[in-house]
């Protein structure tokens, strides 16, 4: 299990220096690797969970959830506007194109946000590494 240790470390790496970088500077990309990095610690849990049974799996990923979710928030309307301009699609309805007010109070809460995330994804990786060790 040490080869799960390492790549679980590598991961909760990658999220808080991502967190910390996209706490400085909001970059669409950034946002892209925090939700590429909480979907690979999600496959580790998923492991761990198979594998450890006193582990619940879901309980460990739920806080990690809530910072996936704020991402996706921004992220998705960002991509879809990206995707209509350089496609130039005909037909879509002004709901689905992002307001800047609303997509600017999100990129302002998350950035204010992201030293309590930074925390609570150390306080997490503080307690799952004893069973990704298992």
């Amino acid at each position: 299990m040490k080869k799960l240790v390492a790549y679980s470390n590598k991961q909760f790496k990658s999220l808080t220096a991502d967190l910390k970088s996209y706490h400085h500077l909001q970059d669409p990309e950034v946002l892209h690797n925090i939700r590429v990095s909480i979907k690979k610690i999600k496959v580790a849990l998923n492991l761990t969970n198979y594998a450890v049974k006193k582990f619940k799996g879901h309980q460990h990923f739920i806080p990690l959830r809530t910072i996936f979710r704020k991402a996706g928030a921004i992220r998705q309307p960002e991509v879809l506007y990206q995707l209509l301009l350089q496609y130039q699609v005909g037909g879509v309805t002004d709901e689905q194109i992002p307001r800047s007010n609303k997509l600017d109070k999100l990129c302002y809460n998350f950035q204010k946000e992201a030293p309590l995330f930074m925390e609570s994804v150390k306080t997490k990786r503080k307690e799952i590494k004893k069973y990704f060790e298992q």
